[in-house]
């Protein structure tokens, strides 16, 4: 019988700290992990995120099946802080290829493995990036009030069935961005239950992003 590999996660409510401290770190791959912490998606998907796969605004991330596990599409609605993330990126650094986290030494090819998990091992040195999905399901299963099926389409596990598993992408997408917000409220360091910054992010939904 093969043995489940688990990846090592850090606790779930030491998420902030850690996101406050790789704001203080330099370089593109703290910028990479928070980005990858805030989506809960896997390191590769983030290293082979293109500037055109976002919808205008940075509400929207479209990652195309080849660049996904269970090779099928997936939508993610990006909570604020990814948005943030990325609009100040896009001001600030010359794009000479498509790629959002490009290698700062070749300028044009994407960042390695182990970029993301150096600037994570500064702080968790056992630890490892894709650990950070676990990190993000306990957190779910104990602070959020969304489904099961919302805490799941989140992390985008494949579906065997492939008419059933794109309309559940569908139907849980408003679902999957009310999670994805508090999430992001949360791992950023917004106190407060789930309900009260769920509540907040929709109080705030109709007015102007800065």
């Amino acid at each position: 019988k093969v043995k489940v590999k688990n990846f090592a996660a850090i606790p779930w409510d030491e998420t902030p700290d850690l996101m406050r401290e790789l704001g203080q770190v330099p370089g593109v791959g703290a910028l990479a992990l928070r980005f990858t912490i805030l989506t809960v998606l896997r390191s590769g998907t983030v290293r082979k995120a293109t500037w055109s796969q976002f919808s205008e605004g940075f509400e929207r991330w479209v990652i195309p099946a080849e660049n996904m596990k269970a090779d099928e599409e997936h939508e993610v609605p990006l909570p604020y802080a990814a948005r943030q993330l990325l609009k100040n990126l896009f001001a600030q650094n010359p794009r000479n290829n498509d790629l959002v986290f490009y290698s700062p030494r070749t300028q044009s090819n994407m960042i390695s493995e182990n970029t993301m998990a150096k600037a994570l091992k500064r702080f968790y040195p056992d630890a490892t990036v894709h650990g950070m999905r676990s990190a993000y399901r306990d957190w779910a299963e104990i602070f959020s009030d969304a489904s099961h099926e919302v805490k799941e389409a989140v992390l985008a596990h494949g579906n065997p069935n492939k008419v059933e598993s794109a309309y559940l992408r569908t139907k849980y997408l408003d679902e999957r961005q009310d999670l994805m917000e508090v999430w992001g409220k949360w791992a950023t360091g917004e106190g407060g239950t789930y309900q009260s910054l769920l509540n907040k992010y929709r109080a705030e939904r109709t007015m102007p992003i800065d």
